[in-house]
């Protein structure tokens, strides 16, 4: 049975309170820029306070968008560091080649502003105010319940000594391709270099029932009927064990991959 008590993110009123982000400012320059409110964010003072941008400094040099903030360029893989001290550095990393890119948080401006606001609480969504803290085998998640939401750690540690545990052993076989490097239709894989196999079934199930404190609905229930899994399935390699339901590996769910990852690649043993 799914239990639901008030969420403790946002005392039941499935909305919270923000100050952040800050956002970019309109046309004029005297307040924010509406269009850059996320879906669900909602204004609810006009007091706007407008600061520095702190991911810029507001430091403006010449680009070729015109004269605009940017951001420290920190190495090749086109990261942002701190940013710049002054003007003066800015331009001498632009001297020896480095390119300079329009600071995004402001939009090159330098300004930014921020604005009380609230937005949906995302810890109970799909059940206002409420957040799920018990569940149990076979129960079926409230229709636009969030799946992929992380389990609370006191109802995950419920389940996992509720439901039932089956291992099976593959002593000749290895963990395959997409298992040991995706994970693709497990809760998750442990690659132990054939430790599990030298253990006895009690021994193996206890660590896994003790072991997993963290994942997320989805890994449990079924998308299309929203049912939690009433088994799990431990399958030992000589390299390794995946943990998954035994629901995902009926039905052979998987992520959407790329076309290259064909059922040959990710069956090879890892």
């Amino acid at each position: 049975m799914i239990t639901l008590t008030t969420c403790k993110h946002c005392d039941g009123a499935a909305r919270v309170a923000n100050f952040w982000p800050l956002l970019p400012l309109n046309a004029e320059g005297t307040g924010f820029d509406p269009a850059a409110l996320r879906e669900g964010q909602e204004i609810v003072a006009e007091d706007v306070e407008i600061l520095t941008c702190d991911d810029c400094n507001g430091i403006a040099v010449d680009t070729p968008e015109g004269r605009v903030t940017v951001s420290r360029y920190r190495d090749r893989f086109d990261t942002f560091g701190t940013p710049y001290a002054s003007e003066a550095s800015a331009r001498a990393v632009r001297n020896r080649g480095k390119r300079l890119r329009r600071c995004k948080q402001c939009r090159g401006v330098g300004r930014v502003a921020r604005v009380p606001y609230v937005n949906d609480c995302r810890h109970c969504a799909g059940t206002p105010g409420q957040e799920v803290t018990a569940f149990a085998p076979g129960d079926v998640m409230p229709e636009g319940f969030d799946l992929y939401r992380h389990v609370n750690r006191e109802a995950l540690a419920a389940y996992m000594s509720a439901v039932p545990v089956v291992v099976q052993r593959h002593p000749d076989s290895a963990l395959t391709m997409g298992a040991a490097l995706l994970g693709l239709g497990t809760i998750y894989t442990c690659g132990d270099y054939g430790r599990a196999l030298g253990q006895d079934d009690a021994t193996v199930i206890a660590g896994v029932r003790e072991g997993l404190t963290s994942t997320q609905y989805v890994k449990l229930a079924d998308k299309e009927t929203r049912r939690i899994a009433d088994e799990i399935l431990i399958s030992i390699t000589r390299t390794g064990y995946t943990v998954t339901t035994r629901a995902s590996v009926a039905s052979g769910s998987r992520a959407a991959l790329p076309p290259t990852y064909t059922a040959d690649v990710l069956n090879q043993p890892y």
